[in-house]
């Protein structure tokens, strides 16, 4: 007899069903796992940020005049995944 093992792994990509509003800086979860957008502090992204909202999809344009994705202190020209052409993408499974 003989057992043969297959092993499946499956992307699936999700978009948002509502815009980020003001939730334009990048955070860190206190994890450290996972990125999250806050709101605007006295019209900045700063560490004084609570309104941490985890999306499915973050992205930036790069506009800010000084685009950085350091954490909480970065520019504030990210979004999330509302409207965001061809979101939900459809699953794609790999077998091996």
């Amino acid at each position: 007899m003989t057992l043969t093992l297959t092993h499946y792994f499956t992307l699936y990509l999700a978009g948002d069903s509502a815009h980020n509003s003001t939730d334009i800086c990048l955070e860190d979860s206190a994890a450290g796992e996972i990125w999250e957008l806050d709101g605007v502090v006295a019209g900045a992204c700063t560490a004084a940020s609570t309104d941490n909202t985890t999306y499915n999809f973050v992205w930036s344009d790069i506009s800010g005049e000084s685009h950085d994705a350091t954490v909480e202190t970065g520019s504030g020209d990210w979004a999330n995944g509302y409207l965001i052409l061809n979101l939900d993408l459809s699953g794609e499974t790999w077998a091996k």
